[in-house]
């Protein structure tokens, strides 16, 4: 009130406010008369509040007109509800929930946001329409236990997230066995048993229930004077390949294994596979080995033909 107005000693203002719409919980707050202004605590987000103010000196006068104004945003206070996730292939999972309860959105709804971690670092969705309850994650690993958490979005950010649940994508076939290793002289039983090694497939995409290997004799060409190709010839690609030798399979845990009743001095190649419950992947590309050299074996045929005295 202007100071013609006061008719007293302005002892302190009294200011009235309440949620618009809800008029019977009437709230108060003194301040002295010296003030012209003030700061109204613990208030309800995202909320009209009505607020008037009255002057006090030997009483109190008459309320001044109310003032409609709404709090700020502020971030949901409850995360979506009901979420649950299921698998749709090995590389996708399906994402569905509920919306938080309106009374505790505090804001303008912008969306959905998931995050979702497995083997590698934690991913993050796009915004997702506030309208969607329902999101496909893709392009995700094979035979992973993916963790998944969803949170809304209101102007004034992100809310909590909701508590995680579990899913695992389902296996697939796995990746190619990169060039198996080179058979070394240490590998070598004997010059008629030798010890085959490789490597796990980068991509396994479950679990390798066996590996499953080719071996094949490798037919070389004889030169004029009846000598085999030298070994560099052979692992250069001028060989032809022969007839399947030997089939073998191990279990996934192993990855290597020991072959008997190799040929001496022989030109062999080998490939192995990856196998899953889902089936099997692509053979490696083939990899060459001589055996060693041994003694020959009894001439044969041997014959004496007499030609004089």
């Amino acid at each position: 009130p202007t100071e013609i107005d006061v008719n007293g000693v302005l002892r302190y203002y009294i200011i009235e406010y309440h949620i618009v719409n809800q008029s019977d919980i009437l709230l108060t707050v003194n301040v002295t008369g010296d003030m012209l202004d003030t700061v109204l605590n613990d208030l309800d987000n995202f909320t009209f509040y009505s607020v008037s103010v009255a002057a006090f000196t030997i009483g109190s006068g008459p309320s001044s007109t109310s003032v409609e104004e709404r709090t700020s945003e502020n971030v949901p206070g409850l995360p979506p509800q009901n979420v649950t996730a299921r698998n749709e292939s090995s590389t996708s999972i399906s994402v569905m929930w509920d919306p938080p309860p309106e009374e505790v959105l505090f804001g303008i709804p912008r969306g959905y946001i998931i995050r979702y971690e497995g083997d590698e670092e934690l991913n993050s969705t796009e915004l997702i329409s506030f309208d969607q309850t329902f999101f496909l994650l893709q392009n995700l690993s094979e035979a992973v236990n993916y963790s998944i958490e969803v949170t809304a979005v209101t102007g004034a950010g992100e809310g909590p997230y909701s508590p995680p649940v579990y899913v695992v994508t389902d296996e697939d076939e796995p990746g190619i066995i990169m060039t198996p290793l080179e058979v070394q002289e240490d590998d070598f039983v004997s010059s008629t048993e030798a010890t085959l090694r490789w490597m796990p497939p980068d991509d396994p995409n479950g679990e390798i229930i066996q590996y499953n290997i080719e071996l094949v004799v490798i037919r070389t060409d004889f030169s004029q004077q009846g000598r085999r190709k030298k070994r560099q010839d052979v692992v250069q690609g001028e060989c032809i390949l022969g007839d399947l030798n030997t089939e073998i399979s191990v279990p996934g845990t192993e990855t290597s294994v020991t072959v008997p009743n190799l040929t001496p001095f022989t030109t062999y190649g080998f490939q192995v596979q990856a196998e899953t419950v889902v089936g099997t992947g692509p053979f490696s590309v083939m990899q060459m080995f001589i055996t060693p050299e041994d003694v020959p074996t009894m001439p044969q045929n041997l014959q004496v033909q007499y030609i004089n005295s």
